[in-house]
């Protein structure tokens, strides 16, 4: 993902690729030096909305599919800025630890924008040789879905960053072996990982309950403080 701008300094900023992202960069996404890179963004963003509804963060948000309310520029700018702190800060700790990238997009077309057409005409297209291994080494992060423990896991439904899919699919891989160890929660709310007490009281007790005993007596007590 690449996004443009000019700074105040007079340059132009190049956010990175799939392929890398300068440490520059990353250094004044994270500690705002040379400059600050989140306002700067979140500035550019929020001026772009005012071209709604044909603004580049509507036809971005409409691309990805994501999960954020699309009449709230507030909710918009922070759901970009959220997606780009993850392409900014980890591809060259995935670059690193895959031995390549992971990542081709030359056989995908891109739906959602004002003119799918000349996005898929214009998109940057990643084509990296090491692009192989590194998948190969991608299977081996893959779960086997057979487990010894019992397990909880937990998922917001309208979490925009990690798609509630992800939940639906780990749990429909859990072997049928194990299947009697999982606790799956679903929490029904937006954001990432906007888990209340009450939720992760569940995932405790759900948790007790599998390992033979109970936690209800302790959370009761805990919800009357």
């Amino acid at each position: 993902l690449a996004v443009w701008g000019k700074t105040n300094l007079n340059y132009a900023i190049d956010l990175g690729s799939p392929e890398g992202v300068d440490p520059i960069i990353m250094n004044a996404w994270k500690n705002k030096v040379p400059f600050d890179l989140q306002s700067l963004i979140i500035g550019i963003l929020s001026n772009e909305l005012g071209n709604y509804p044909n603004d580049k963060v509507t036809q971005l948000l409409n691309c990805m599919n994501a999960t954020v309310d699309m009449g709230d520029p507030t909710a918009m700018v922070t759901a970009v800025i959220q997606f780009l702190r993850y392409n900014i800060m980890l591809t060259n700790d995935v670059l690193e630890r895959m031995g390549g990238v992971p990542f081709n997009n030359m056989g995908r077309r891109y739906i959602g924008s004002a003119n799918d057409k000349l996005l898929n005409k214009s998109v940057q297209r990643i084509v990296d040789p090491t692009f192989g291994r590194a998948k190969q080494m991608v299977k081996q992060y893959e779960t086997s879905g057979r487990i010894n423990v019992p397990l909880v896991i937990i998922h917001t439904t309208g979490d925009h960053i990690t798609p509630f899919w992800h939940q639906e699919i780990y749990a429909s891989k859990i072997h049928p072996r194990s299947s009697d160890l999982l606790c799956r929660i679903d929490v029904d709310t937006y954001g990432h990982c906007t888990i209340g007490v009450n939720d992760i009281q569940q995932a405790f007790a759900c948790l007790a309950e599998k390992m033979g005993f109970s936690l209800l007596p302790a959370i009761s007590e805990l919800s009357q403080q």
